[in-house]
């Protein structure tokens, strides 16, 4: 089994682009570093994606995979993640979250 987590943040209007970046980078340098996690990609929306079932409402993609639902528990629990929500949350408007099993 395998657990995927998967976030789409939208943020306020006027973050500036530095902030985005420095959230996206903060997603590897230190959601990538709990032990319970296995794979972890950030990164911003695609402009130029316009198809009709495009959804375009988000700035900032996150998918992070675990083992098991267990691992993902140590990392919703985490320091590494507690600093992360804590350095950029003021930046979000809204924030989506997708859980599945695989």
């Amino acid at each position: 089994m395998t657990y995927v987590h998967c976030v789409f943040f939208t943020c306020k209007a006027g973050t500036p682009a530095n902030a985005i970046a420095a959230q996206i980078a903060d997603a590897q340098e230190l959601l990538g570093k709990i032990p319970t996690v296995r794979v972890i990609c950030s990164g911003g929306r695609d402009i130029e994606a316009n198809r009709p079932v495009s959804v375009t409402d988000f700035d900032i993609g996150l998918v992070v995979i675990y083992d098991n639902k267990a691992d993902y528990q140590v990392y919703a629990d985490h320091p590494l993640h507690m600093e992360y929500l804590k350095r950029h949350k003021e930046n979000w408007e809204q924030l989506r979250v997708f859980d599945y099993i695989c």
